[in-house]
């Protein structure tokens, strides 16, 4: 275990005035999710992994205390120098020869539409973007530097420490590559409480010499609030709640490696429950900006950039319609 320099400066575009918050007893505090009280000016603490020690840093550091609670407080966190330089260039000639060895596959977006009337689902590829899961079958013939990715849990076993309602107990990761061709991702969440049990999601940036016109920025929605816009950057770290942080990847137009990696867990996520059942907000606008409601409060406040998302991101094809029409009529 080692440490590293942590927390980087985010500035985010100017916030609009937030609505005015119910008193605390109306308005729990909601882990994980963007909290109205979250300071709309740039977060300036310098803060980081914790337990430090010698010797070469080969794995993900751990994260402090200060960046756990501001994880729980805005939804999200910027951690840089999680690894060091050298181990990112490692990391990222190991996709790219995994890529080499065609382990890669097609990221693919999936989805359940009522086409017809009837639920179905659907799976639509990506432009421009492959992956290969750090662990089943593949993980035999991975590069040495990611098959040893998947088995430290050095940022788990820290992340357990500070959310130990959640009752983290496995981790799921994949080597990501995105060609330059202008690949992206749509706005959505990584997590739908029917079908699993994530609760903190992290994109580990493997990207040397990272320039603006390279795209591949990651936006993060913690509405209320502002959209924020993050680099992708070498050694760079971002951790955000699975299920309540809406979040899309612009267009990249330079080659694109990161990590990504999802924390599953049999606690009780506050997605998942009602903690303000049976109680009358005044006014009663201010239900929806209950932590089950956001996710649906934003979709339709930034409606017409979540349909342009989806264009951007997927081949031309009647599945992307359909998906394209199962948003126009959630919105």
């Amino acid at each position: 275990m080692f440490p590293c320099r942590g927390l980087v400066p985010v500035s985010p575009p100017p916030t609009p005035t937030p609505p005015p918050t119910p008193s605390p007893s109306l308005y729990p505090t909601l882990i994980l999710s963007p909290s109205l009280s979250s300071p709309s000016s740039p977060l300036r603490v310098r803060v980081g992994a914790v337990r430090g020690g010698g010797g070469a840093r080969r794995g993900v550091c751990q994260i402090s205390s200060e960046a756990a609670r501001t994880l729980e407080r805005d939804g999200y966190v910027v951690v840089d120098d999680a690894i060091p330089i050298p181990h990112s260039t490692l990391l990222r000639t190991s996709i790219n020869n995994a890529k080499s060895e065609d382990l890669l596959l097609p990221n693919a977006t999936h989805a359940t539409v009522a086409g017809g009337g009837f639920p179905q689902r659907i799976y639509i590829e990506k432009k421009g973007v492959s992956e290969v899961e750090l662990s089943g079958g593949a993980v035999e013939r991975l590069p040495d530097a990611l098959s040893a990715l998947q088995r430290d849990t050095n940022l788990m076993d820290s992340l357990r420490e500070h959310f130990p309602a959640f009752g983290l107990d496995s981790q799921a990761m994949k080597g990501q590559l995105n060609d330059g061709s202008g690949g992206s991702f749509p706005i959505h969440a990584d997590s739908d409480r029917r079908t699993d049990r994530r609760f903190i999601s992290g994109i580990l940036y493997l990207n040397e010499q990272w320039k603006e016109s390279d795209g591949g920025q990651l936006r993060l929605y913690p509405f209320p609030l502002a959209p924020v816009t993050i680099e992708p950057l070498a050694g760079r770290l971002v951790l955000f709640s699975s299920a309540t942080m809406l979040h899309e990847v612009l267009p990249a137009f330079a080659p694109r490696d990161c990590g990504t990696v999802w924390y599953s867990g049999s606690g009780v996520r506050k997605i998942d429950t009602d903690e303000c059942a049976g109680v009358k907000f005044e006014p009663a606008w201010m239900r929806l900006l209950q932590v089950q409601w956001r996710k649906h409060v934003a979709r339709v406040m930034y409606a017409k950039e979540w349909a342009e998302s989806i264009q951007r991101s997927h081949v031309d094809s009647p599945e992307r319609d359909l998906l394209l029409e199962e948003h126009w009529n959630l919105v």
